[in-house]
């Protein structure tokens, strides 16, 4: 189970095209941070195929960065998890 969203602006104001993933498959690399992708260009972007591996994603003229992975104040872990594990099968 995946999430893969793709932010492409209207215009070159609204800034670079940003790929996001969750969860990230590469969990690895960079334990507590989250992967994203973005994109240099503000026009004429190239959207990778959905769920493309990382380099493809580079080779879509995407670039790899980091951003510290954190639960918000007062937020629970196990309590979250637990919940996440309740929901019916159709929501998650």
């Amino acid at each position: 189970f995946g999430v893969e969203v793709i932010s492409l602006g209207r215009e070159r104001a609204d800034g670079p095209g940003l790929l996001l993933r969750v969860p990230d498959e590469n969990v690895t690399s960079q334990a507590g941070r989250q992967r994203y992708f973005y994109s240099f260009r503000l026009e004429n972007i190239t959207v990778p195929e959905a769920f493309a591996n990382a380099s493809a994603v580079e080779a879509a003229g995407w670039q790899i960065d980091y951003v510290d992975a954190q639960l918000p104040v007062g937020a629970n872990a196990e309590q979250l998890a637990a919940w996440a594990h309740q929901l019916p099968s159709q929501s998650r």
